[in-house]
């Protein structure tokens, strides 16, 4: 009997924790800041003509990224994008990550991206970028209505 309560105690904490922290990110978050990481090896990793072209790709994708807007809806549907492109799906977390199931024409799309931080006020995600070999860490933060 005791084996049962605590197995309902431990499974009631972790589904209110759950939760909690989903009811944190049904917000719409705005990008404040992009840092990148692992700028030096993503260096070594190109040739040198890449590797001169870093800091470009870097400036843009900055500047892309610093535009897009993440709504996350409780009924676990997700809208992203910016003044040029929208996408839609479906969100859940997972642990440490944040999971986007996207579908388009060649079926659902699936990414996790780990979430180094969540609070009402604060959301960072650790980012690899598709089409280089940096990584990104965007930090986000609530949209403010007025």
């Amino acid at each position: 009997m005791k084996n049962g309560i605590h197995a309902f105690i431990v499974l009631f904490v972790f589904f209110a924790c759950s939760n909690k922290r989903e009811q944190m990110l049904c917000k719409t978050w705005q990008v404040s800041d992009v840092q990148f990481y692992n700028v030096e090896q993503a260096i070594v990793l190109s040739d040198t003509l890449q590797g001169d072209q870093i800091e470009v790709a870097k400036v843009n994708l900055r500047e892309m990224l610093m535009k897009n807007i993440y709504a996350f809806h409780e009924d676990g549907t997700v809208k992203t994008g910016n003044a040029i492109a929208e996408a839609g799906g479906k969100w859940k977390l997972r642990n440490d990550a944040l999971v986007f199931m996207i579908d388009n024409e060649e079926g659902t799309k699936k990414k996790e991206i780990p979430v180094e931080k969540l609070t009402d006020d604060s959301l960072i995600l650790a980012m690899g970028n598709d089409q280089t070999s940096l990584k990104v860490r965007l930090i986000l933060t609530p949209v403010i209505v007025d």
